[in-house]
């Protein structure tokens, strides 16, 4: 019974407040719908009996690439839900032919990157870019996929090309717990302990966008990610 509990939980909540976005939107700052992620995301884990934790210090000032591991789909409600920056997730294209919710990821709510066409990834990125420049920060799962609990999976390329390009700082974060809250492939959501886990911010600044800058930030984060990770 509490897993059904769970599962209309995140549906009604997830339309109305899709609903409550797709409004926004055209009142905003283009795809400036943040505060409902959150408010969302805050609604569901508490209701879910989720107890997200918050470990580290998270910026205040400032725009930031933000990487973060990627284990289950609650990743995305556990950061929104603790992480308390105007972030721009990036989202694969095929997201967006959900109903409601892909429907505000399409209208600029995410970044949405086609990773079958490397031109249109490549104005993904670009897009990206704008946003940080704008002011806001950007959200990424720079593994591209999810990997098992406690394993950093290797790293694509387009998250550190855009955050040497924009000359910001890259924020890695942590997610510990939401492989057990949500296994890949199930509906049921189970109740748990999720730690959100806030690294020091990885400065570029003075860094180029080449071959040599971008193995060395994808190291950097790398082994970050591996250090934020243990333990869960």
């Amino acid at each position: 019974m509490r897993a059904v509990f769970n599962a209309l939980v995140l549906g009604v909540l997830t339309g109305f407040w899709s609903a409550v976005a797709i409004l926004a939107v055209p009142f905003m700052r283009w795809g400036s719908t943040t505060w409902v992620a959150q408010t969302w995301s805050k609604q569901v884990t508490w209701l879910c009996s989720v107890d997200v934790t918050l470990e580290g210090e998270v910026p205040t000032t400032g725009s930031y690439v933000v990487l973060a591991n990627h284990t289950s789909h609650f990743d995305v409600l556990s950061l929104y839900s603790k992480i308390r920056l105007d972030m721009r997730p990036v989202a694969k294209r095929e997201l967006g032919f959900i109903p409601l919710f892909g429907w505000v990821l399409a209208l600029g709510a995410a970044i949405m990157i086609d990773r079958k066409s490397r031109a249109r990834a490549v104005a993904s990125i670009e897009r990206a870019a704008k946003t940080i420049r704008g002011g806001r920060s950007v959200l990424m799962f720079p593994e591209g996929t999810r990997t098992p609990p406690n394993t950093v999976g290797p790293m694509k390329k387009g998250a550190f090309h855009l955050a040497l390009a924009a000359q910001v700082p890259v924020l890695p974060v942590g997610v510990i717990g939401t492989g057990d809250i949500l296994l890949p492939g199930d509906w049921k959501i189970r109740g748990g302990a999720v730690t959100v886990r806030v690294g020091a911010p990885i400065a570029t600044a003075g860094r180029g966008d080449d071959a040599e800058d971008r193995a060395w930030l994808m190291a950097e984060v790398e082994k970050a990610l591996v250090d934020l990770t243990k333990g869960g």
